[in-house]
């Protein structure tokens, strides 16, 4: 991590870095013809540039899901390999369930056997219903008899007892009925935790995304919260970076970076600062930024980027960086002087961003260098300026 310094081109400079071409070796021109190579160029200036705070590191996916059984049992299958492509839903891995099944099948003989033992309890109530009515009725008869002298009192004590019989039957069917109604409450408790631990035999998917890790293979033993695959959200990445403790102030949560991740084909990617960790890393002091990136299909966890992140502005001189010449170690541009002849120039270069490199010696201001038509161009060649 390190502070450089990114220049604001003018419209001029800005259109030359379309004519800047990939800056590899040169052929030169054919020395008999004597022929000038046309080129554009422009003036070296210092300029106002925007002061850019370089941090790096690793592009992680924004979701990451360990998947784990939650149930000990051998494993049977596991349906996807590293680098497969999974849907929402879809089986994983199967683990032997042929003790869930046996405690989904008592469950439900259990069940069963409840229902049997109600609808019999309520056969009954209605039978000791039925016969306290009719109790109730002789007793209430027995008593207008009795009030009349027609009955004798023990015969009255005898339709006495059987109704008080018949109401102590009805009411120890009713508790019998409201037992065996919380037995098969049990019993669709028992039954609805079997077939959950039946259901944990089937380790699925649980979004779209890729296996980027496997754990368990068929014969292995599979043990509650132990992770058996790993799958990550392929849509959607982020930058993971540190940033130094005297930086980290001047990055937002919504703030914009420019990224570069140099696996990728494209040059540049802009992300969006999603969260700033609060607390710094206690051993490097530094702060955990996470930026989202846009969707690219080459994207991986793992790869290595960079975050470019502004935090102020400064002068300096800069060039586009496909201006710039690489012969080996050495770099250079080839600056015209004012008999239309080109030289290279070696240069000493300091900071990089995607866009441009910036010029510590070698190149003073006002001096013209070439931005386009550089392939044809020999040192000590005569060119013919364009615009």
């Amino acid at each position: 991590m390190k502070l450089v310094l990114k220049a604001v081109f003018t419209v001029t400079l800005l259109a030359s870095l379309a004519g800047c071409g990939p800056a590899t070796r040169h052929e030169p021109l054919n020395e008999v013809t004597g022929t000038s190579s046309k080129v554009k160029v422009e003036v070296s200036l210092p300029r106002e540039g925007q002061q850019i705070y370089k941090a790096s590191g690793t592009v992680r996916a924004v979701t990451t899901a360990p998947l784990a059984s939650k149930m000990m049992g051998t494993i049977l299958e596991v349906r996807a390999r590293e680098g497969d492509r999974v849907k929402a839903g879809e089986v994983l891995v199967v683990i032997d369930g042929r003790e869930a099944d046996a405690m989904v099948r008592k469950s439900e003989a259990g069940m069963q056997e409840a229902s049997m033992t109600l609808q019999e309890v309520e056969r009954g109530l209605e039978a000791a219903q039925a016969n306290l009515q009719l109790a109730s009725s002789t007793l209430k008869r027995f008593q207008e008899l009795a009030e009349q002298k027609s009955v004798s009192p023990q015969e009255f004590d005898e339709i006495q007892t059987r109704h008080r019989a018949a109401v102590a039957s009805f009411e120890a069917l009713q508790a019998k009925k409201r037992q065996v109604q919380a037995r098969i409450q049990q019993a669709q408790s028992d039954l609805s935790a079997s077939q959950s631990l039946q259901s944990y035999t089937e380790v699925r998917a649980p979004m779209d995304g890729v296996v980027v890790e496997r754990h368990a293979e068929p014969g292995s033993l599979s043990v509650p919260g132990a992770p058996l695959l790993i799958v990550e959200d392929a849509g959607r990445y982020r930058l993971e970076v540190p940033v130094e403790e005297n930086q980290v102030s001047k990055v937002r949560t919504g703030m914009t970076v420019s990224v570069k991740v140099d696996s990728l084909s494209v040059a540049e990617m802009r992300g969006t600062v999603a969260e700033v960790r609060p607390s710094a890393d206690p051993a490097s002091r530094t702060y955990l930024v996470k930026i989202n990136l846009p969707a690219h299909t080459d994207l991986r966890s793992g790869m290595y980027g960079e975050a470019y992140f502004q935090v102020g502005t400064i002068a300096g001189m800069w060039l586009p960086k496909g201006c710039v010449i690489r012969e080996g170690q050495l770099e250079g541009v080839y600056v015209v002087d004012k008999d239309s002849v080109a030289r290279l120039r070696l240069l000493k270069l300091g900071e990089t961003t995607p866009e441009a490199v910036e010029v510590l010696a070698g190149l003073e201001s006002g001096e013209r260098y070439v931005v386009e038509g550089m392939n044809t161009v020999r040192d000590g060649g005569k060119v013919e300026v364009v615009r």
